[in-house]
């Protein structure tokens, strides 16, 4: 028997709506008010149920059945489930990022990172280790033959005898820079290693930026038929002598007289 209404159809006294779900024709059997609970238990909760989420319970009620306010209702019955609160993985707080503070003092502070590989130079050169000062923003890119910990050691070294002994130094979490060469450097000069989290090197900003600003750099130089680490060092130039935004001295001017850029 049909009704007056297309999507509806009666059969021995039930009421179906008709639907397509997808390229199927399905029957909705029209559910009556005492017999709901039973279809979302059976769906739901029972163990042929499974406890699945919301939207696999609607897929597997939706199939057969069909009553008003059906989705809300499966909504509230799976989310009130016992079982699925107990089981449910706990929620996971994240520490909120706590940003370093300003550091006023040349050299107190410096950033470090490795960049490379770029195209070998005559020398064997094909990494860059690039350090940057916090206070004055003065930046070193430094060619490197490997990134093996003793040979950053030892420019490390040769940095420091020019400019003087950080107080603090901070790096990604690198096998060079997590490395026992490495902590025993930090050991003898008594620096503090400071780390950046795995998946936020947004903490060493300035490094970041300094070096997408070099391997811009360094891409130029090499159509032109030259080598990145050739020209690493000459790189810095531009970066050392150009005033930032809203700091009126270059940072290689901050860094001879001692003193910071504004902040």
């Amino acid at each position: 028997m049909r009704l007056a209404f297309p999507h509806m159809a009666q059969r021995k006294d039930l009421l179906y709506q008709v639907v397509r779900q997808g390229e199927d024709v399905v029957e909705q059997l029209l559910v009556p008010q005492p017999y709901r609970k039973l279809v979302l238990d059976l769906a739901h909760g029972h163990v042929l149920g499974g406890h699945l989420g919301v939207e696999k319970t609607k897929e597997r009620i939706c199939w057969r059945f069909f009553w008003p306010g059906l989705h809300a209702d499966i909504k509230n019955y799976c989310e009130s489930c016992p079982e699925c609160q107990q089981s449910a993985p706990a929620p996971h707080c994240r520490s909120p990022l706590v940003p370093l503070p300003i550091i006023e003092v040349p050299f107190e502070r410096v950033g470090m990172d490795l960049v490379g590989p770029v195209v070998k130079s005559a020398r064997g050169h094909q990494y860059i280790l690039v350090i940057m000062d916090y206070a004055t923003r003065y930046p070193e890119a430094i060619p490197l033959r490997n990134t093996s910990a003793k040979t950053i050691a030892k420019e490390l070294v040769q940095v420091f005898s020019r400019v003087g002994i950080p107080k603090e130094i901070l790096t990604d979490q690198g096998t060079p820079f997590m490395s026992k060469v490495t902590k025993e450097l930090c050991r003898l000069f008594k620096i503090s290693h400071l780390r950046t989290s795995v998946y936020h090197p947004q903490t060493n900003g300035l490094v970041e930026r300094f070096n997408k600003t070099l391997k811009n750099m360094l891409k130029s130089w090499t159509k032109m038929g030259g080598t990145g680490t050739s020209y690493s060092r000459i790189s810095c130039l531009p970066s050392e002598r150009c005033p930032r935004p809203l700091r009126a001295t270059p940072p290689l001017s901050s860094y001879m007289a001692g003193i910071p850029e504004d902040s």
